[in-house]
C-alpha cells in the first residue's frame, strides 16, 4: 500500500475507485482547483485529491475488512430493532390493542395475565424462524424467576394454538 497526499491531474474526471492492471486507486478527498498558467497567461484547470495504491490483495482484504464493519454494524441495528419490537409489543399487549388469536382473546377473558399473552406471543414470532427459537425463547422467558408463575397459563395458550412444540423442560 502507497499513499500520495496532494496528487495532481488533468483528467476529464476523477473515481474514487479505479482498478488498473495490478493495482488499484483509492481516491478521496477530490477537488476541481485552478491555477494560472505563467506561459499561456490563462487559468488551467485540474483536479486534486488524496490516493492510496493498493496491490489486488490488499484491495480485497480491504474490501473484506470493510465487510465485515458493514455485517457487525447490521448486526447491531437487529438487535436494536428486536429490543425495540419487543418493548412496543409489549406495550401494545398493555393497552389491549394487539390482535390476538383466538385462544389468547379466550384465555384473556378468564382473567390470564397479560404478560403471559405477551411471552407466548414473543415464543410464537421466534418460533416462526424455527422451532429450536422458539423454545429457546420460551426457556429464556419461563425460567427468569419473575415470569415461572406464568408457566401454566403460557402452556395453556400454546396448547390452544397448537403449538406443543414449543414447551419445553425448564431444567
Amino acid at each position: 500500500m502507497l499513499e500520495i497526499k496532494g496528487v495532481q491531474g488533468t483528467q476529464i474526471s476523477i473515481p474514487e475507485v479505479e482498478v488498473n492492471v495490478d493495482t488499484v486507486y483509492k481516491r478521496t478527498n477530490i477537488e476541481r482547483k485552478s491555477q494560472l498558467d505563467e506561459h499561456t497567461q490563462q487559468q488551467m484547470e485540474y483536479w486534486q485529491y488524496d490516493e492510496i495504491q493498493y496491490t489486488f490483495r490488499e484491495w480485497l482484504q480491504v474490501l473484506s475488512d470493510e465487510n465485515k464493519q458493514i455485517q457487525e454494524s447490521q448486526r447491531l441495528q437487529d438487535v436494536d430493532i428486536n429490543a425495540t419490537q419487543e418493548m412496543v409489543d409489549f406495550l401494545l399487549m398493555q393497552s389491549a390493542e394487539m390482535p390476538m388469536t383466538l385462544s389468547l382473546k379466550q384465555n384473556k377473558s378468564k382473567g390470564v395475565d397479560s404478560m403471559a399473552m405477551y411471552i407466548v406471543i414473543r415464543v410464537e414470532k421466534k418460533a416462526k424462524i424455527s422451532v429450536e427459537e422458539g423454545q429457546k425463547a420460551y426457556k429464556m422467558f419461563l425460567s427468569n424467576p419473575n415470569f415461572t408463575h406464568l408457566k401454566n397459563d403460557v402452556d395453556t395458550m400454546l396448547l390452544a394454538d397448537g403449538k406443543d412444540n414449543l414447551i419445553v423442560d425448564l431444567i
